[in-house]
């Protein structure tokens, strides 16, 4: 009976020392999967951000676009009336004479 006793005692302990292992493991795993918790926020901060300024880069490109295409179209505009500028007076003039006369 005694012998039976400290078999069952050691293989108590045995089993205790095995869930005290697998008791470390475990939090082992849960302090991972925290730390991946974290990363994945993070990662989703990251991402959020990321689209915020791909947004924010498309905007600025757009303004960009649009401001480049008023410009060109400002200095086509002052082109033309830069060039036909001399005959608009002429004629303008000649209108005022010949209307006054």
């Amino acid at each position: 009976l005694d012998q039976e006793l400290r078999t069952l005692r050691e293989e108590l302990e045995i089993s205790n020392v095995r869930c005290q292992s697998k008791e470390e493991e475990l939090a082992s795993i849960c302090a991972s999967l925290q730390d991946a918790e974290r990363q994945i926020e993070d990662l989703r901060s990251e991402l959020q951000l990321t689209d915020k300024f791909q947004c924010a880069d498309a905007k600025a490109l757009e303004l960009a676009s649009q401001i480049h295409q008023q410009v060109s179209h400002g200095r086509e505009h002052a082109g033309a009336q830069k060039g036909s500028g001399a005959s608009a007076d002429g004629n303008e003039m000649s209108r005022a004479t010949t209307g006054s006369s």
